[in-house]
């Protein structure tokens, strides 16, 4: 398969908005689609334009306008090989086949799975058409979080043989996400080199799963090589060959947690708090007005703390999240240490959490606040979060038609699938508050949490953004990555006063700063990405000259 040069990095001045981050599928599409057309007046960028293509298209094959996009890249010779434009054109043609959109959506959101499954098994049984309702269904499928239904679907769908291809990649993502790392391994590595860019990427995931850290950073680099330009890749690369020494004592550090009748969840993220992954850091709750029997079941679970290791703050009501956490910043304990360690209520933490999470505030002593990825707790592993930063302008979707709206952050993640992209270390505008640390000697030159955002929402964004106003710097470190169980407040919110709570608090954030502010911060942080990118860039092509 024909690669794209070595040198065909993304001009800074073409693609601005690059380094936010190109895995977001309807960017991802339009800045490729934006680079086709770019390349029909500039030759030079074809390399490039042929390269997004290719790449665009192996993330989402089952996508029309990935296909079309593909074929659009190969009209001077197949920009992934000929079976990949096989595949693209007859998927393409099925695509266009009528199709009742608005019916199936209306029903795949209803909740009522097994109408639509009940529905859906005897037109993915029909000759010709099966496979375009297995396209337009597959990602409903994989989300319903069921591991034996997108394996079964697929298998009941009726494959043309020019289509085998794309059902054995569709295969191989169903054995990432849900089948053991060994056994994803070995459908990955089967795959075809039409699929040669996402092979890559699948197989340095399941070997990084499988403990092969030095045959996954070869893959890595690989495919780095592939596709220079892609931020990403360079980024992730990069965290690989420089992943900060983790803490080996966290005494100097204390993990504050606040609840709010979550009694079983709580429990349960207490229950992984305690242990030899603790390092020795000690931990405070805040028990924010719980009726549902929090104050008994924290009095249980002191016992499996060291003693004196747990703090427990009990209040006869609830003050809401930005009240709660000043209250904790305000213990003596807290305000002893050296880093606080927010943790949500309901959060599933990996080995060696906190280990990491201190290893990389240590090794950059000017970060005020380190945060990390934000993932689903069950499978198939989605991701919830990531590194935020505003888009420059007034570039996002307005959530109030004629509201003067500034502060635009950039969905970089939009709950995808997880394959590991986001795995990097960057300094950002803003961090979870899921799991986050703050440095106890920046808390008086940033401030409290803003009791008017409460009970919650946009707290822990609106302090980042203090933060970053007073030259203290927000990094993040996606190589740690948490499973939370919940969503945000506002895709959990169901009623009409839940979801007005939520944009409520939107619009007291953006009173909050006014044009300028934000726009600085937008340019600047946009320019401080593509310097970071291009020094880590600079970095690697040394490394791996003299490797």
């Amino acid at each position: 398969m024909p690669a794209p040069s070595p040198d065909a990095a993304a001009p800074r001045h073409l693609f601005p908005g690059l380094p936010l981050g190109f895995e977001e599928p309807d960017s991802r599409l339009a800045l490729s689609r934006r680079t086709r057309a770019m390349a029909a007046e500039n030759p030079a960028l074809e390399p490039l334009a042929r390269g997004m293509a290719a790449w665009t298209w192996q993330r989402d094959p089952l996508s029309q306008g990935t296909c079309r996009l593909l074929l659009e890249a190969g009209q001077n010779g197949p920009a992934c090989g000929e079976t990949a434009n096989v595949l693209a054109q007859r998927l393409d043609a099925l695509l266009s086949l009528p199709f009742p959109a608005d019916d199936w959506q209306a029903l795949m959101q209803s909740g009522e799975h097994a109408l639509v499954l009940r529905h859906l098994l005897p037109r993915l049984r029909t000759p010709g058409t099966g496979a375009a309702w297995l396209a337009r269904t597959w990602d409903w499928l994989m989300r319903l979080g069921r591991a034996d239904l997108p394996r079964d679907m697929l298998e009941a769908t009726a494959w043309e043989p020019a289509l085998l291809p794309l059902r054995d990649r569709l295969l191989a993502e169903w054995t990432f996400f849900y089948a053991a790392s060994d056994e994803a391994l070995e459908r990955i590595e089967a795959l075809g080199e039409c699929f040669g860019h996402w092979r890559l990427l699948a197989a340095c995931e399941a070997l990084t799963h499988l403990g092969r850290e030095t045959e996954a950073r070869e893959r890595l680099e690989t495919l780095w090589r592939r596709l220079p330009w892609h931020p990403h890749l360079t980024l992730k690369l990069h965290a690989l060959r420089h992943a900060p020494a983790p803490a080996r004592d966290a005494s100097d550090a204390v993990v504050l947690l606040y609840s709010w009748n979550k009694r079983d969840l709580l429990r349960a993220t207490l229950e992984g708090v305690a242990g030899p992954d603790l390092l020795g850091a000690r931990v405070a709750v805040l028990d924010n007005g719980s009726t549902d029997g929090a104050g008994d079941m924290l009095r249980q679970v002191r016992e499996r703390f060291p003693e004196g290791a747990l703090e427990i703050v009990s209040l006869p009501v609830n003050v809401g999240a930005p009240a709660a956490r000043n209250w904790l910043l305000s213990l003596p304990r807290v305000r002893a240490a050296t880093h606080a360690v927010f943790l949500d209520d309901d959060v599933v933490l990996p080995k060696g959490w906190l280990a990491r999470l201190l290893g990389t505030a240590r090794a950059h002593p000017e970060a005020g606040v380190v945060g990390c990825r934000i993932v689903s707790a069950s499978a198939p592993v989605c991701l919830q979060s990531a590194d935020y930063n505003l888009l420059p302008g007034r570039q996002g979707v307005e959530s109030f038609p004629g509201f003067p709206e500034n502060i635009h952050l950039f969905d970089n993640t939009a709950s995808g699938l997880d394959l590991g992209l986001f795995s990097y270390v960057r300094r950002t505008l803003s961090v979870s508050g899921c799991c986050h640390a703050l440095r106890v000697s920046t808390l008086d030159t940033v401030g409290d949490f803003d009791l008017r955002l409460s009970p919650t929402q946009f707290d822990d964004l609106e302090r980042d953004l203090r933060a970053n106003l007073a030259g203290v710097p927000v990094l993040y470190d996606g190589g740690l990555a948490v499973r939370h169980v919940q969503h945000s407040s506002l895709a959990r919110a169901k009623s009409t006063a839940a979801v007005g709570q939520v944009l409520g608090n939107k619009v007291k954030l953006e009173c909050l700063y006014d044009q300028e502010q934000i726009k600085s911060l937008a340019e600047s942080g946009l320019d401080r990405l593509w310097d970071d990118l291009a020094v880590k860039e600079r970095e690697l092509r040394a490394e791996t000259a003299s490797a």
